[in-house]
């Protein structure tokens, strides 16, 4: 894809969100249409079949009240907090889509993504999705500061979210 099809942002141009769903469950497309002209998916899923059919499957389930996204561990449905989904910047919802789209990427391959063995910092799948969300990230524009506020996570303490940083090649604040 190139940069001629994207909006200012960097974000696709055709890239929305319905902000207003009710809770419930809906396919990907019906909360966040776009997101095949993403340039980082295309990274994550280089097959266009492939991509064509994890966004036609996946499915997105809004639940009432404040929070973030993540997948279920059981059905790999991505569950977004509806306050998230109305409230955030848009970037912050599409990079949380693609970090939710690579960790359904490691599940479709066998890999465990779903672990307290491991601390979250130190999980290799984190890592990846997290990395490709950074790269995307700093392509669409946003700043090292947006970066890091991205980043800074309720469910991780201050020496986890330096070693993030470090892991991620983000400069600390």
């Amino acid at each position: 894809m190139s940069d001629s099809n994207l909006s200012r942002s960097g974000i696709p141009e055709n890239f929305t969100l319905n902000r207003d769903l009710p809770e419930g469950l809906y396919t990907l497309s019906e909360v966040a249409k776009g997101l095949g002209d993403s340039p980082a998916l295309e990274k994550v899923f280089p097959d266009l079949k492939e991509r064509e059919a994890v966004l036609r499957s996946v499915l997105v389930r809004v639940r009432p009240g404040r929070g973030y996204m993540r997948v279920d561990n059981i059905d790999s449905t991505i569950i977004v907090a509806q306050d998230h989904l109305r409230f955030s910047d848009i970037r912050v919802v599409y990079l949380d889509f693609i970090h939710e789209l690579v960790h359904i990427k490691q599940v479709r391959e066998g890999r465990k993504v779903f672990s307290y063995e491991v601390r979250y910092v130190d999980k290799d799948t984190e890592i990846e999705a997290y990395q490709v969300a950074v790269r995307e990230g700093r392509r669409i524009g946003m700043t090292e500061d947006e970066i890091r506020d991205y980043l800074d996570v309720p469910w991780i303490d201050e020496d986890e979210y330096r070693v993030l940083l470090a892991r991620l090649g983000v400069s600390p604040r």
